[in-house]
């Protein structure tokens, strides 16, 4: 891969579940990039800043499962409470 691409492996995301944070690791952070997390319904419901190590603050999030996106890679989570 060159450094403009990455994918779902290089991405480590947990605890997963998880109800209060979740960390999520990109060991190679692209420009102008945010973690996006959105909704069963593709609604957007958090956007952070990326860095290589992030702690995500899901504690206002309802239970359910949640697209977690960065760049062209999607990951599931699962928030519970």
């Amino acid at each position: 891969t060159n450094q403009n691409e990455i994918s779902n492996a290089d991405i480590i995301s947990y605890p997963n579940p998880a109800s209060n944070y979740i960390n999520v690791v990109i060991p190679n952070v692209l420009d102008n990039q945010t973690i996006k997390i959105y909704n069963q319904l593709g609604q957007l419901v958090l956007e952070n800043e990326a860095k290589n190590q992030n702690t995500i603050d899901i504690s206002q999030l309802a239970s359910g499962t949640y697209l977690l996106n960065y760049a062209s890679t999607t990951k599931k989570i699962i928030v519970f409470k």
